[in-house]
This record gives structure tokens, C-alpha cells and sequence, in this order.
């Protein structure tokens, strides 16, 4: 009984296919349709109406195509994703709607026409939806849907806006990258410092500046191996002189004598003979008789 009733319901009121479908399925009821290609509503094919029912039933958004031109009726869910674009949208062609997505979703749409349905996932879109033009992501599909003649008359197109997360995952993905990023800045310049340590406390004389008489250090060459050193004092091995060259140094040199500089390469430990150092001292130039 609950069918005939049903059917008799329908035939009293033809629009009765959109009971129930929300703000979208009352938008339909209102509109003039004889002004768009489907023509009036009540003379719209049973396999259109069916179709419409259940796109307005669900909660997925969902769009159906219909007819050469390509007219579009969508449920309340799918309203979100038009944006600015309704109601505007609602009957309007689906091409010319989603103009600016064509390049993406234009093959799919022309081969679900052809008779094969179409899946496609994470794609990234540009669409202008709220008076700019955004990035967007979708998975959505279009299948097929046969009229009364067996001949494909429109297409279920239902879809899944994923923007939100993929943006997420990006943010996520690039914070992750700047962290990793500044380890390994951090790494490097430890791995550099512990370096220069090194080094310096391979080198066999250390590293110094003195006065004439090799006695003390100026500020400049405290500071050098505080640097060095990782600013720690530098301690009694980097000050050291050995007896030869302090003897040297302090020796006294005749009025005649010329002033020269000796440069000569400090030998370094085995595994740092790639680096050298030199070191200058003051001599006389004729009576140095060791």
C-alpha cells in the first residue's frame, strides 16, 4: 500500500521527487526551469528525478549533470564547495562553472560522457569560488547515468574536498624540514668547533705573540686562544716556548746587527699534516754561533 500511495503522491504532485532534499531540493522547487535546457520540471525524465532524489537524500556532495546542457542540480553539501559560485550555479552549465578547473577535470568528464566512469584522487585544483583564486585539492568521480533509451543522459559526479588536511600536511612536512634543517646546522657547527679544538691542541708549539723578551702575552694573543680554545684561558702548554727559542730571543745583539724575520713551518702531529702553521721570531742576522 505504502507504494501506491507513493504513487499516487507523485502523481498529484509532480515535484514530489524532492521532498526532504534540504535548502537545495526547496531552491529547485522555486526555479523557473522552463527558462534552463531541462525544460519544466514536471516533464523531466523518471531516471532524472531518481537521480536528483538521491543526491539531495545524501549527506556527500554531490552534483548531477544533466542533459546537452550539461545542466547541474547539487544537494546541500555540495553548495559549500560552489562558494560565491551559487546560486548562480545551480542549472548553470557545468563547463562554464568550473571553467578554471577544466585543464584537471575536463578528460575525466568528457570520457564518463562517453560511457566510462571516471575515479580521480588528490588532485590539485585552482578554483575562484570566493573572488580570488585559491589552491584546492578534490578526489571525486563521474559515472554515467543511463536515461529511459539506454543512452548515457547525464552523470553522477559526487566529491570530497580534501584542502584542509592537505595544507595541513604540508605545513607539517615543511616545519619538519625547517627542524631538521637547523639540526643539522647545529651538528655542523659543533662538529666544526670540536674541529679547531682539535687542532690546536695537536699543535706541537701552540700558538703565541710575545714581546722582545718572550716573557708575556699581549691581550691580542690571549684573546686569539681564548677563541681557539673554545674560550677557555689558554693553559701552560699553549704558552709554552721551548728553552732554544727563548735563548735565542733574549740574547743580546750587537749594535750592528740587522733585524730579519725567520718563518719557518711547525711540524704537527700525525693525521694533521695537511695543516700548517708558522711562526715568526726575531734574530739577529750575523752572531748567532749556537
Amino acid at each position: 500500500m505504502k507504494f501506491l500511495d507513493d504513487k499516487l503522491s507523485s502523481d498529484s504532485d509532480p515535484l514530489a521527487f524532492l521532498a526532504g532534499g534540504g535548502e537545495m531540493g526547496c531552491l529547485i522547487r522555486s526555479m523557473d526551469w522552463s527558462k534552463t535546457s531541462l525544460g519544466p520540471s514536471a516533464g523531466w525524465p523518471q531516471s532524472l528525478r531518481t537521480t536528483v532524489s538521491i543526491c539531495l537524500a545524501s549527506d556527500l556532495p554531490i552534483c548531477v549533470i544533466w542533459g546537452p546542457g550539461l545542466a547541474q542540480l547539487y544537494n546541500d553539501a555540495y553548495r559549500v564547495i560552489c562558494g560565491d559560485k551559487h546560486p548562480r550555479s545551480m542549472g548553470q552549465n557545468f563547463s562554464e562553472c568550473w571553467k578554471e578547473a577544466w585543464p584537471v577535470i575536463g578528460k575525466a568528464h568528457d570520457c564518463a560522457l562517453a560511457g566510462e566512469k571516471a575515479f580521480l584522487e588528490t588532485q590539485h585544483i585552482y578554483l575562484e569560488r570566493h573572488g580570488l583564486l585559491e589552491e584546492c585539492f578534490f578526489t571525486f568521480s563521474f559515472s554515467p547515468i543511463r536515461d529511459e533509451t539506454g543512452r548515457v543522459g547525464g552523470l553522477f559526479h559526487p566529491v570530497i574536498e580534501i584542502t584542509a588536511q592537505m595544507l595541513a600536511q604540508r605545513r607539517e612536512a615543511s616545519e619538519a624540514l625547517r627542524a631538521s634543517e637547523a639540526l643539522r646546522a647545529s651538528e655542523a657547527l659543533r662538529a666544526s668547533e670540536q674541529q679547531h679544538r682539535l687542532l690546536f691542541e695537536q699543535t706541537v708549539d701552540g700558538i703565541f705573540l710575545a714581546d722582545s723578551s718572550a716573557r708575556s702575552w699581549s691581550r691580542g694573543a690571549s684573546a686569539v686562544l681564548r677563541l681557539c680554545s673554545g674560550g677557555r684561558t689558554p693553559n701552560a702548554r699553549s704558552k709554552r716556548i721551548n728553552n732554544s727559542t727563548r735563548a735565542r730571543l733574549s740574547r743580546p745583539r750587537s749594535s750592528s746587527s740587522a733585524l730579519s724575520s725567520v718563518t719557518r713551518p711547525m711540524s704537527l702531529r700525525p693525521g694533521w699534516s695537511s695543516v700548517k702553521t708558522s711562526r715568526t721570531i726575531r734574530s739577529t742576522a750575523s752572531s748567532d754561533t749556537a
